[in-house]
């Protein structure tokens, strides 16, 4: 009887040292996917934070004065006193080689090479 005892004992130990290491296994894997999530949220953190960079750079540049004058000339024609503006007809840009937006979606297909050799030896 007293072999049955110590055989009953030994496998109750067995099987509550399974549940505490189950345990502590699951805690452990817890623990990882926690670190992992802190990991993430700080990289996530630290993009954000140099998108708020970048952000602020843009408008910064935006509130410059050189912008504003930049857009006012190209969007609007405005010009500085004394400057002259130059307008050059469409029909005079075919002359000087500057393409219309269509024919340049269409070189798009061709290869670098081909355009680099019909730009200089055309």
């Amino acid at each position: 009887m007293a072999v049955s005892k110590l055989k009953t004992a030994l496998i109750t130990c067995l099987v509550a040292a399974l549940l505490v290491s189950g345990g502590f296994a699951r805690e452990l894997y817890n623990n990882h996917q926690v670190e992992l999530e802190i990991q993430r949220l700080q990289d996530k953190a630290h993009a954000l934070e140099a998108e708020k960079l970048s952000i602020g750079e843009l408008k910064n540049r935006l509130a410059s004065q050189d912008f504003l004058e930049e857009e006012a000339r190209l969007k609007l024609g405005l010009k500085k006193p004394g400057e002259t503006a130059i307008v050059i007809p469409e029909t005079a840009q075919h002359t000087v080689g500057i393409q219309p937006v269509d024919s340049a979606l269409q070189s798009e297909t061709e290869s670098s090479a081909k355009l680099w050799l019909k730009y200089f030896f055309k």
